[in-house]
């Protein structure tokens, strides 16, 4: 957004069933409670600048961490969290959807689930974490890969 568009972040391993909501937050940072596998942001975001500005100068210290060999120090989901709760205390507009519009860990949610985040599944240092997920996936009914058959077969390695 530093120049000037708008962006909507969706991790990799969100299936959307039916479409999110967007109506009346178009000029609003927006995102997902506790997550950031569902973020959107206005273009100019002064709330994308203050969750870079946080993980960049490590503002929030016990950010920092070694995962899968590599030290973990920027921009990443805690600094949006405590970015958002230290936001929320000024009084700046930003919108929240509760964390039930996107189930977690492969579960189908609700009826206020719009779509399945299929994250917290296998261990993140596990090489077959991604097969691990398509599996959950095509359980669930959403691994709709069939352009060919090494793909549509993955889920069953």
């Amino acid at each position: 957004t530093a120049n000037g568009f708008s962006v909507v972040y969706v991790d990799v391993d969100i299936v959307f069933r039916r479409p999110l909501a967007l109506d009346g937050i178009v000029d609003t940072f927006a995102w997902v409670l506790w997550s950031s596998g569902v973020v959107v942001a206005p273009g100019s975001s002064e709330v994308v600048d203050m969750w870079y500005a946080a993980g960049r100068s490590m503002k929030y210290r016990h950010q920092r961490r070694v995962e899968n060999g590599r030290v973990v120090n920027c921009c990443d989901q805690e600094a949006l969290i405590y970015t958002l709760l230290e936001v929320q205390s000024t009084g700046y507009p930003f919108h929240t959807w509760p964390d039930d519009v996107i189930a977690d860990c492969g579960e189908i949610g609700g009826e206020e689930a719009v779509a399945t985040h299929y994250n917290c599944i296998g261990n993140v240092t596990d090489e077959l974490r991604p097969v691990q997920k398509a599996r959950a996936m095509r359980k669930n009914g959403h691994w709709l890969v069939n352009n060919s058959k090494q793909c549509s077969d993955y889920a069953l390695l």
